[in-house]
């Protein structure tokens, strides 16, 4: 069967790699080149405009493996149309990868403006989300304090025994004797042989059990310590991929190291990235902010995110430093607590039930108890806090059971009871009234028809997002350790998915038009 003179023939005109081989043509590459130096003679190095439009696509279609990649160079048609008909081996793949990828983000940059000037979405509206990623390191090699200090002194103590047996088989075969294959004198004996190998094996089976029991308490003690609370992992240490951290995978509710990878979207392309050691995201939400203003070069109007960057701290800063931006993000217990009204599944005593009469400064439960001021919080300096206490006034409890129950609360208000031994002590809640403003506030806005329409744009832009890189392309655990090189490697995914993005939007014939005029600009300025 004879081939086409142009390989490009056998290539649908409207597949991904036609877009990824016009868009990296147009790239400013000057960062990248700046890594290769030639100094001490060689071969010619392969062009980063080759490699990258291999990587690129390869990525794009869930191909990670270096390996795998110069296996398709070989025999794909699209990588080798790619690869301008060349074959780059995985060590060179590897190599560029981890030492001239560098300014990878730079490259990032210059595709969401490319995407930006094809209107492809309003960089003003945005989505911000995160999801946990696994680390290329087993939970196993995850350890404390103390067993890191446990183990030390163990293989100390096996290295100290180790210098022992070998004085030991010099004394006893002699410095310049192998020994290993030279029968001891107990067992050369046949009245002693038998009963030197039964001692060698009870000592087997000791060692053995011991392994087991190690391991037993390995797995119980690391369980323990895998209880993340607001994301930490003070006492954690991972020996093969130090950077990971614990964390709940969402799927499988296993607990292994992991990354957290944090997207801000808009129209389903992605506008920054980023890679986190925290499991929580409260804490990703202003820098995400600001990556994605920098990366696009224009101001935020409208956020969306889940309850998991809400915080009173960040409420706050948006509502002091953020007052452009039109927020939308939910508390906690927004939908428990709507729900459980709606459907009156909700404690009696819950707080939402509490009626508070400014007046009297006073709260009132639904069985008539009133809740007086107790105690207002002050900081270091005397400056009265937002959080104050109230306590329950009543003398004599009716001890029925939606009574004597606690209040289901979270957030900014818990349940205290000043003597738990006894059934008639009378109750306290705590009442972060700044929390209770934002709280308030921000359920108004959410409960409008507009604002339940904003919101749900939310999951239709950023969770699809996810799925594609963590579905299609299959990046479900990383290749790469430490932060730097995973960060690089989520990179690769989002540059991935923006293409794809890209070469859908292009199959409109109007659109590959304005795609032509741009690039024709771009090569000649």
């Amino acid at each position: 069967m004879l081939l086409p003179q142009d390989i490009r023939d056998c290539i649908p005109r409207d597949h991904i790699g036609f877009a990824i081989n016009d868009v990296v043509d147009t790239l400013n590459m000057s960062e990248i080149e700046k890594t290769y130096t030639n100094d001490t003679g060689g071969a010619s190095a392969y062009s980063p405009w080759l490699l990258i439009k291999v990587l690129f696509y390869a990525y794009a279609t869930g191909i990670r493996s270096s390996r795998l990649i110069e296996k398709q160079c070989r025999e794909n048609m699209v990588f080798r149309y790619l690869s301008a008909g060349a074959c780059p081996d995985h060590g060179t793949l590897n190599l560029f990868r981890k030492k001239h990828l560098t300014a990878l983000e730079d490259i990032f940059v210059q595709l969401v403006l490319i995407c930006g000037q094809m209107n492809m979405a309003d960089f003003s509206n945005i989505s911000i989300d995160g999801s946990i990623f696994q680390a290329s390191a087993s939970k196993k090699h995850t350890f404390n304090t103390e067993e890191i200090t446990k183990w030390k002194k163990r293989i100390s103590t096996i290295l100290k025994e180790a210098e022992d047996i070998d004085t030991q088989e010099d004394a006893t075969y002699g410095k310049h004797n192998r020994g290993y294959d030279q029968i001891p004198p107990k067992l050369a004996d046949p009245k002693t042989r038998q009963k030197e190998i039964q001692r060698l094996k009870d000592k087997m089976d000791k060692l053995t059990t011991a392994d087991k029991k190690i391991q037993d308490k390995q797995d119980k003690v690391k369980t323990k310590t895998a209880l993340v609370r607001k994301g930490t992992n003070h006492n954690n240490h991972n020996i093969i991929d130090p950077d990971a951290n614990l964390m709940k995978l969402k799927n499988t509710k296993a607990v292994k190291p992991c990354y957290n990878g944090q997207l801000a979207t808009s129209n389903q392309l992605i506008l920054s990235y980023d890679i986190t050691t925290q499991a929580v995201d409260e804490r990703s939400l202003f820098p995400m902010i600001q990556k994605t203003e920098d990366n696009t070069k224009e101001k935020i109007h409208t956020l969306k995110a889940d309850c998991g960057y809400w915080s009173k701290e960040n409420m706050r800063t948006l509502t002091q430093q953020y007052t452009s931006i039109d927020s939308y993000i939910p508390d906690r217990r927004k939908n428990y607590e709507e729900k459980g009204r709606r459907d009156n599944t909700l404690n009696n005593n819950h707080r939402t039930y509490f009626v508070y009469d400014k007046g009297k400064d006073a709260f009132t439960d639904p069985s008539g108890s009133v809740y007086r001021l107790k105690i207002t919080n002050r900081d270091k300096d005397g400056n009265i806090l937002s959080q104050r206490y109230f306590r329950e006034q009543t003398t004599v409890h009716n001890q029925t059971p939606a009574h004597n129950k606690k209040t289901n609360v979270r957030d900014n208000v818990k349940t205290k009871t000043k003597a738990k031994a006894k059934d008639n002590a009378p109750k306290q809640i705590c009442v972060d009234w700044e929390l209770e403003g934002y709280k308030t506030t921000m359920r108004a806005k959410l409960n409008t028809k507009e604002g339940k329409r904003i919101y749900l744009e939310r999951m239709s832009d950023v969770e699809p997002v996810f799925g594609n890189i963590k579905h299609n392309q299959k990046m479900t655990t990383f290749h790469c350790r430490g932060k730097t090189m995973v960060k690089r490697e989520f990179g690769l995914s989002c540059i991935a998915h923006n293409l794809t993005k890209l070469t859908n939007y292009l199959k409109n014939t109007q659109h590959r038009k304005q795609f032509e005029t741009l690039l024709l600009q771009r090569a000649t300025t």
